[in-house]
C-alpha cells in the first residue's frame, strides 16, 4: 500500500509538472502570436478616471502591462517598470498603461503602500482576453502604428532593459 501511495504521489507529481510546463508553453505562444499584428481596439478609464482607447493611442507607443494585486512576481517587477517610466517622462509620444484584473478599491489601498507609475485600468480581464492573456504578468509593446512590437510573460529581473531595448528600437 505504501508503494502505491508513493507511486500515486509521483504520477501526480509529474502530471501538475507537465501541465504548469505546457501550459507557460501555450500562454507563451498565445501572446507571441499577436506580435506582428494590429493590437486589438479597447476603451476604458483608468482609476484616476482618464479615459483611453487603442484609436487615441495612435501615433504614440505604448508599454502595456497585464497584472493584478496579489501577483508576487507581478509586484517585484514594479520598482523596475517605475525605473522605466522615469527614463522617458519627459516624452509625450510614450504611454505606460497597466491592465489589472483586480478591482478599482483594491488596487487603490495596494497603490497607497507599492507606488507604480502606470496608468491603471482596474477589473481589466475582457481586455486581457483580448490580447490573449493567460499568465501574469504579462507585457505588450504597441508601436505608433498600433502593431504589437513585443510581448513576455512571467516576472523578470531585467525588464526594464529588456522594455528599454525594445522602446529605444522603435524610437529610431
Amino acid at each position: 500500500m505504501k508503494r502505491f501511495i508513493t507511486l500515486l504521489i509521483v504520477l501526480l507529481t509529474n502530471s501538475i509538472v507537465t501541465h504548469a510546463q505546457f501550459s507557460y508553453q501555450d500562454a507563451l505562444k498565445k501572446v507571441n502570436d499577436m506580435v506582428g499584428l494590429a493590437a486589438p481596439d479597447f476603451e476604458a478609464t483608468t482609476i484616476e478616471g482618464k479615459k483611453v482607447s487603442s484609436s487615441s493611442l495612435k501615433g504614440k507607443i505604448v508599454v502595456v502591462n497585464f497584472w493584478f494585486v496579489g501577483c508576487p512576481p507581478c509586484e517585484e517587477e514594479m520598482p523596475l517598470l517605475n525605473k522605466l517610466t522615469e527614463t522617458y517622462k519627459q516624452r509625450d509620444d510614450i504611454v505606460f498603461l497597466s491592465f489589472a484584473k483586480t478591482d478599482e478599491q483594491l488596487i487603490k489601498k495596494f497603490l497607497e503602500h507599492t507606488p507604480f507609475h502606470y496608468q491603471t485600468v482596474a477589473a481589466a480581464k475582457s481586455i486581457a482576453d483580448k490580447f490573449n492573456v493567460a499568465a501574469y504578468p504579462t507585457q505588450f509593446i504597441i508601436d505608433k502604428e498600433g502593431k504589437v512590437q513585443f510581448s513576455s510573460i512571467g516576472g523578470m529581473d531585467d525588464i526594464d532593459k529588456l522594455l528599454e531595448d525594445k522602446i529605444n528600437k522603435l524610437l529610431k
